[in-house]
Order: structure tokens, then C-alpha cells, then sequence
């Protein structure tokens, strides 16, 4: 009763009957859906890391990031990056993918002492992941692409130089509608 993203190698081999004619077909099938979103998701990691190995600013970083992220929608329908401004008090917007900057979903600027429909402040200040779900009640027109359906759930996750330093910003991912999110996908993430 759903879509989903799966992928099956099938094997047909002929069955003889009592006249050594071929009677009939055996069909096996393999799911190898896990394999191939697997190695789908390695190849995106791995140009991330290439794209923003050589980046000199955090701000290359966003941007290569998303450039990165745009290269295969299928995992990630969409991406918004976000960084705080030196005062603390805005959420910038510093790449997206997938999006328009300027769409209800990625403003350019996020207060972060007021409420909106994405809690980037509370995500940073926590300093964990955290699932959105009715994403079509809340933004009317998110993309779609490469899927028939946009995205039902985004996954925020705090982006920080590392261990118990503070959130320096978040970063803010389409889940794609064809396939669950799951430990697989937020360990990708």
C-alpha cells in the first residue's frame, strides 16, 4: 500500500518436463536493496570527503557539502545547511541542495530566539539529532525529486568541530519517501 525503493536480481532457469521440453521456470530472486542503497550511500560519503578535504573555510565547507549532497537526490531529496552568526542570535543560511534558497523551507535567515517550523536553535543548543515528522503539513511545495512524493520526515542533525564543542550550526535533510528511515540511514546521516 506503499512506494518503496527496493532492488531484486532475478535468476530464470527452465524446467524440463517428461518429454525433455521445457515444462516450466524456476524464478529466484535476491533482495539486494540493502547492497545497493549501501553502496550508494559509501559513494555520496566518499565525494563529500573529497569535495571538502581541500576547503581552507567553513563556509567552502556548507557549500561544497551541498554541492555534494545535489549529486544524488535519490538518498537525500533535499539538504539545508545553516551557520550561526558571530552574535549567536541568527541561523544563516550557508548551502543548500535539492531546494531554492529563499523557499518557506530554506530562508536565508533563522532567528534563533523565535520560533519556526525548523527548531535549528534547539537542535544546536541540545546538540542532538531530531526527526521532523508531517513535513507536508508544514511546507506546502518541498521538492520531490527524483521520487513521485516529497519527503515526509527531515532528520537535523548539529554540525560541530567535534566532541563537547557547541553546535556551530545544522544541518537539515530531506529523508527520501521511498525508503524508511531507520539506524541505517541516521548512522549515514
Amino acid at each position: 500500500g506503499y512506494d518503496e525503493e527496493t532492488y531484486y536480481t532475478f535468476s530464470f532457469s527452465p524446467v524440463p518436463d517428461d518429454e525433455d521440453r521445457i515444462g516450466g521456470l524456476v524464478c529466484a530472486n535476491t533482495d539486494d536493496t540493502e547492497r545497493v542503497i549501501g553502496a550508494r550511500r559509501m559513494a555520496l560519503l566518499r565525494d563529500l570527503a573529497m569535495r571538502v578535504a581541500d576547503a581552507t573555510r567553513v563556509k567552502d565547507v556548507y557549500r561544497l557539502g551541498a554541492e555534494s549532497l545535489a549529486t544524488d537526490g535519490r538518498e537525500i531529496p533535499f539538504a539545508i545547511f545553516y551557520c550561526f552568526a558571530e552574535d549567536g542570535e541568527r541561523a544563516l543560511l550557508a548551502g543548500a541542495s535539492g531546494i531554492a534558497p529563499g523557499h518557506a523551507a530554506a530562508p536565508e535567515v533563522i532567528s534563533a530566539q523565535a520560533p519556526h517550523a525548523w527548531p535549528i536553535a534547539d537542535v544546536a543548543r541540545r546538540s542532538e539529532m531530531r526527526v521532523m515528522t508531517g513535513l507536508a503539513e508544514i511546507f506546502s511545495d518541498l521538492p520531490a525529486a527524483p521520487w513521485a512524493h516529497p519527503p515526509h520526515e527531515a532528520l537535523l542533525l548539529p554540525l560541530s568541530v567535534g566532541g563537547d564543542s557547541p553546535a556551530r550550526g545544522v544541518l537539515v535533510l530531506g529523508i527520501s519517501p521511498d525508503r524508511p528511515r531507520d539506524a541505517n540511514f541516521e548512522d549515514f546521516a
